[in-house]
């Protein structure tokens, strides 16, 4: 698995080093791959973290629990994963409106995911204030060393 590290991130893929509002809270996956999620979550089983993993299937859902979360109807993210490429509202797009909310700009590490290595996208992805860049691995075992090293 390819990692393109923006900041405060080990070569290890620790992301253990970045400070978090709520390490106790959930750890998102923003995709739109329904077959990526089951692989997620079998990982995240695997890697037997404590934090709720939550699976949303678009930018707009996503828009929506984080609306949820200013309301307190859910707690803090410690972590967001997001894809690039969705339909209708990009993984660009999410992050963008995200960050417009002030409440949100501390939000830990948000790491773009995608199955492309262009160095626009991974440019673009920092500039929007993303911690990492994760090209997307076809090796599980991947993931369980991600989710074991959060």
């Amino acid at each position: 698995m390819e990692v393109h590290l923006i900041k405060n991130y080990d070569e290890d893929l620790s992301l253990l080093t970045i400070p978090s509002q709520n390490t106790d809270g959930p750890i998102l996956i923003i995709d739109n791959d329904l077959d990526f999620h089951h692989i997620i979550q079998k990982c995240y089983r695997n890697a037997q973290k404590d934090n709720e993993l939550v699976l949303l299937p678009s930018g707009e859902k996503a828009l929506e629990y984080m609306m949820e979360v200013l309301s307190k109807s859910h707690p803090m993210p410690h972590l967001i994963f997001l894809d690039i490429n969705m339909p209708e509202m990009d993984g660009f797009e999410f992050l963008k409106k995200l960050k417009t909310y002030s409440e949100f700009k501390d939000i830990p590490t948000i790491v773009m995911l995608s199955n492309s290595e262009s160095p626009n996208d991974l440019k673009r992805a920092e500039q929007l204030g993303a911690e990492g860049y994760l090209v997307k691995s076809l090796d599980i075992k991947n993931y369980v060393k991600l989710f074991n090293s959060i």
